[in-house]
């Protein structure tokens, strides 16, 4: 059976920027947030408070803690984000989440399947992700 790339392969694959360096995590930050913030209407209640709740700025480390709970507490019953409700709150816990010492590269690939797994159209992850890392031409 041939691998077939995710959305995450090929999105990683238009941009010459490195996503295993740490100093990515900024634009990670916002590429989650801008992306959720499009569908947020498609999300679930639980997801749809802590987003409004968040606004575009990463909150402080406390605030991120409490909306994390919550979010979790949320999906008691799907914490593997088996359902699409599931999966987009699962999406929706990336964007409260700090910086990490290594780049976002999994966290995109991740925060990716959760998104596309709960329904939620890809087309808002490619622009969501080309205006974080645009586009790099072929050859380049």
């Amino acid at each position: 059976m041939r691998y077939k790339p995710t959305i995450a392969d090929r999105l990683l694959g238009t941009t010459a920027a490195d996503l295993d360096s740490p100093a990515e995590w900024e634009k990670a930050q916002r590429f989650f947030y801008d992306a959720l913030s499009a569908v947020r209407s498609q999300l679930p209640e639980a997801a749809r408070e802590q987003l409004a709740k968040r606004g575009p700025e990463l909150p402080p480390d406390t605030d991120l803690v409490v909306a994390r709970a919550a979010l979790w507490t949320a999906i008691r019953e799907d914490s593997l984000g088996n359902t699409p409700e599931g999966a987009a709150v699962r999406a929706a816990l990336f964007a409260f989440y700090p910086p990490e010492a290594d780049g976002p590269t999994d966290a995109v690939g991740l925060f990716c399947e959760f998104f596309v797994a709960a329904g939620l159209p890809e087309s808002v992850l490619v622009q969501a992700f080309h205006e974080q890392w645009p586009e790099t031409p072929p050859g380049h």
